[in-house]
């Protein structure tokens, strides 16, 4: 088999050496060989299935504490195909064995203390450092735990806490710990604080100008000032905090629909050559269309159907496009409520014919590269429906609704996700189906459970439950 060679980054800042990175990857794979130069290093394992491993374990996990970047392992692209001996590993470290990883809690109640919420990590590990937004809704959590990060997301994603309920995923951006602030700090437009510059890209194909650029980064962030030039633009918001936010948000989103290239964001590397004058931004308050991701799927079954993979993706949002591009790897553009972290949490290291799935999320603007594939573009037949006049009666009703509705429809369409909002008069249905909107409607208002007549209409913007977890839903309903 042949081997895998993987780069790993901030190796020099983590003072970490060959013997150090030795035992590191040797932890979840057989290291074959190690060439470490000034600032990274290229490690060479012996298969590809232990270098998904390595990247699951180690991309994104803090070594050294909460001053330090965290570690950054990535499939090696291009470079020589030598193996270099593997240095010994000497001694057990345990400052390296025991894991650090960096939470992104979400959706906070701004009237619960953050330290219930890091209470909540305390029987899991050791918290390191915390921080918590300006407007109390969205924090990190810095954990050394003795249990597995999956374990960890599994039993807090979805806790109620406070009016809301928490969303946790594993934070792997690889961005350094930012200071703490007080949590009472309000952040405010046009003050004299230091503003942070980012540098955006392909705003000239996606016809961005400063009133666009300015109504999409005060989505997220507050805009202190823009400067725009012929293929890009500059874009100063009031901290560095809320400058992560923003490109945890926006880089990679595609803003102008799949056909266009994503928007790149980056911090500015020379901010202080591009000083923006502040001017005051009106920003309307439009609401966003649910967010466009390019999604990588490596290490696909060869005899399994891409199909299968979609599937995955439509439980939650609608393929826009999709590529096979070989009988191992595929490219999925995905409309989703959710952040494009949440997805790769929830579908990467699937098991689909014997083999885990690697979901990774693609920033890549190479429009020509992009536009060059053969796409396909198969999901305009994928409708979601609000199903109301329920009976709130827990679990045993919820199943029986469930069974109803698969009856009902299995002739005419197929049913690719129905849920019974818990001890509420309401669900919601996904239809893979080509019949137009309103004959769908009349089919499904013919449905009757428990002699109650459902009542459906078309629903936008739902989030889907999963088994095991609770996510907030927001509906706009059109009948």
């Amino acid at each position: 088999m042949p081997i895998a060679k993987l780069f790993v980054a901030n190796r020099s800042l983590l003072a970490l050496d060959s013997s150090d990175l030795a035992y590191l990857i040797g932890l979840y794979a057989e290291v074959v060989g190690i060439n470490v130069i000034q600032r990274c290093a290229y490690v060479h394992v012996a298969s590809r299935t232990q270098a998904y491993r390595v990247i699951d374990e180690l991309c994104g996990r803090f070594i050294r504490g909460a001053q330090w970047p965290p570690l950054q392992v990535k499939f090696q692209r291009g470079g020589s195909d030598d193996c270099w001996k593997s240095p010994p590993v000497g001694r057990h470290r345990v400052q390296l064995a025991d894991p650090m990883w960096r939470f992104v809690v979400s959706n906070i109640d701004p009237d619960v203390d953050f330290e219930r919420v890091e209470q909540l990590f305390h029987p899991f590990g050791v918290v390191c450092w915390s921080w918590r937004n300006a407007y109390k809704t969205y924090g990190h959590v810095l954990v050394q735990i003795t249990y597995r990060k999956e374990q960890v997301v599994a039993l807090l994603n979805g806790l109620r806490l406070g009016r809301h309920r928490l969303t946790v995923v594993v934070d792997r951006s690889g961005e350094p710990c930012i200071h703490a602030r007080d949590p009472e700090e309000v952040v405010c437009l046009y003050t004299n604080m230091t503003s942070t510059t980012l540098f955006v890209k392909n705003t000239a194909p996606l016809s961005l100008g400063a009133a666009e650029l300015a109504s999409l980064f005060g989505h997220f962030a507050d805009v202190v000032g823009i400067s725009v030039k012929e293929r890009y633009a500059f874009v100063d918001v009031s901290s560095y905090e809320q400058a992560l936010h923003v490109l945890e948000q926006l880089h990679g989103r595609f803003v102008g629909g799949a056909y266009l290239p994503p928007l790149q964001v980056e911090l500015a590397k020379n901010p202080t050559q591009n000083l923006l004058v502040p001017q005051r931004v009106q920003t309307p308050h439009r609401r966003l269309d649910d967010p466009i991701w390019h999604f990588a799927v490596d290490n696909i079954a060869p005899k399994l159907e891409f199909a299968q993979v979609l599937k995955l993706f439509r439980q939650l949002g609608t393929v826009i496009r999709w590529f096979h591009e070989s009988c191992k790897f595929g490219r999925v553009v995905l409309q989703t409520a959710h952040h494009w972290s949440f997805v790769v949490s929830l579908l990467n290291g699937t098991t689909l014919a014997g083999q885990e799935l690697a979901v990774s999320f693609d920033a890549m603007d190479d429009t020509h590269f992009l536009n060059s594939i053969g796409w396909h573009e198969e999901d305009a037949d994928i409708k979601e429906f609000f199903i109301g006049n329920l009976v709130p009666d827990g679990d045993s009703y919820s199943d029986v609704v469930r069974a109803a509705i698969q009856d009902h429809c299995q002739p005419w369409s197929e049913v690719l996700r129905f849920h019974v909002v818990p001890w509420q008069r309401y669900g919601f249905l996904r239809l893979n189906c080509p019949f137009g909107v309103d004959e769908i409607i009349r089919r499904l208002n013919c449905l009757v459970v428990h002699g109650r007549p459902v009542v459906a209409a078309v629903a936008h913007n739902t989030v889907f439950y999963f088994e095991g977890m609770t996510l907030v839903i927001v509906v706009l309903m059109t009948v």
